[in-house]
């Protein structure tokens, strides 16, 4: 099974690339997996097509076919198993296999079965060969890397700090401070940056270079991940796209949008985003910001 990976921090453009290489033929957008737990199973949340995850009929026909592999088991205690390997201060674990504890194997064993069998389960009902995974979660990708017959393929997949922490400042959305946005961005994307280092195939993306010329950067994409592919069937133009419905998990609302759409740059955070606080993000992040070659 290949399984592309989105990798990297939140409000960084992940659904936008997850839906446009989801229309790909033998492609599938499958949203943020690494929620489906909590957001799916348990909160019961929409799908990208509109309806409740439960009551999706993707969805219902996956989830059939994934309890009948793993019998009666409870989402709550799976979102707990998760958490338990999920957590940040067990990053060293996958990077460092002999760190691992007894306990730590035997919790990581069992959740990545039933991962597998989720994703089995998938495949089975779609017929699809390619999934996307936009959870951008650094340990989730280490997890599915090291899950037997999967073929892991990395985008990480990076925006310039500060509009990522003028983003999580809008009041209409999960907020958080730009000293802690500054501090997370760099955590995640440091080690999505190890992630990558840990497969064949990889690729770094900005989210400014997608979508000013998304057409030609999915392209470069599939070609760094040696995937062949077909573009020419959704994209009108360099930044025109048709979307159709997906079954998406989580992720930007943009997911429930459909038919034509014109892909446009967000700058609003050059004008909107107060001085310390552009300060204080650049100076938090200059590092990172550096290396990928973003202007100050």
């Amino acid at each position: 099974m290949q399984i592309v990976f989105v990798a990297g921090y939140q409000r960084s453009g992940s659904t936008l690339l997850d839906l446009l290489l989801g229309k790909i033929e033998g492609f599938l957008s499958l949203g943020e997996v690494y929620y489906v737990w909590e957001r799916g199973f348990i909160q019961n949340q929409l799908c990208g097509c509109g309806s409740p995850f439960s009551s999706c009929p993707f969805w219902s026909q996956v989830s059939e076919v994934f309890f009948k592999k793993v019998g009666k088991i409870d989402p709550a205690h799976v979102f707990k198993l998760q958490q338990s390997v999920s957590r940040i201060r067990s990053f060293p674990f996958y990077v460092f296999k002999f760190l691992k504890t007894p306990g730590f194997k035997k919790e990581l064993s069992d959740y990545s079965s039933i991962l597998r069998d989720f994703y089995l389960s998938i495949q089975e009902i779609s017929g699809n060969k390619t999934f996307i995974d936009s959870s951008k979660t650094p340990i989730h990708g280490f997890i599915l890397k090291q899950i037997q017959d999967f073929d892991v393929r990395v985008i990480h997949l990076v925006r310039d700090s500060r509009a990522v922490a003028y983003s999580l400042t809008r009041s209409h959305l999960p907020t958080l401070s730009p000293f802690f946005s500054s501090i997370w961005w760099v955590c995640y994307n440091g080690m999505s940056q190890v992630l990558s280092r840990f497969v064949p195939y990889n690729v770094l993306v900005s989210y400014e270079t997608l979508v000013l010329s998304p057409k030609k950067t999915v392209s470069e994409i599939l070609e760094k991940l040696h995937i062949e592919a077909n573009l020419s069937n959704f994209f009108f133009n360099e930044t025109e796209v048709t979307l159709g419905i997906n079954h998406t998990i989580s992720g930007n609302p943009m997911r429930f949008k459909t038919g034509k759409i014109n892909i446009r740059m967000d700058n609003e955070w050059k004008e909107k985003l107060p001085f310390f606080s552009r300060i204080l993000v650049t100076c938090f992040t200059f590092p990172l910001l550096y290396y990928y070659r973003f202007k100050k």
